[in-house]
């Protein structure tokens, strides 16, 4: 049996070894717009389990009746985790039932890996760009 610790024991502080993240969506934005028939959302920064709430909501705004298609914008994420994932694929499962077409636009650098590492991107239309929305002609346009 090897040396036992103790319960009183300092173990030591290795919290200035990890990379600085900012928690709580602090870095993250969501601009949502309604185009016509097209809901945009283009998200910045950090998108994490702590921002996915925010995403959620702008999703529920989704009237089938008006929404043909939903376009995830992600090309300025920097960072997703498996919450945010989960949130695109249950987008994605919804807008099959719904019959709406749901569109991502990948993210560029690391945050991309998330689609390749877990195969998501076999379930989900991803593209490498798209034309940006003008607010020309929007009928609703938010930042959540």
């Amino acid at each position: 049996m090897g040396p036992s610790i103790s319960p009183h024991a300092k173990l030591p502080d290795r919290s200035a070894s990890l990379p600085s993240r900012s928690l709580g969506g602090q870095s993250f934005r969501l601009t949502v717009k309604q185009l016509g028939a097209e809901l945009y959302l283009s998200l910045t920064g950090d998108f994490d389990v702590a921002c996915v709430g925010r995403v959620e909501a702008a999703l529920k705004r989704i009237s089938a009746a008006r929404t043909s298609r939903v376009i995830f914008d992600l090309r300025r994420v920097d960072f997703m985790d498996s919450a945010a994932l989960r949130t695109i694929l249950r987008a994605n499962d919804r807008a099959r039932s719904a019959s709406f077409d749901l569109v991502v636009v990948r993210p560029r650098g690391l945050a991309n890996r998330v689609f390749t590492l877990t195969r998501a991107g076999r379930q989900l239309r991803l593209v490498h760009g798209i034309s940006q929305p003008s607010s020309h002609g929007a009928s609703e346009g938010w930042t959540a």
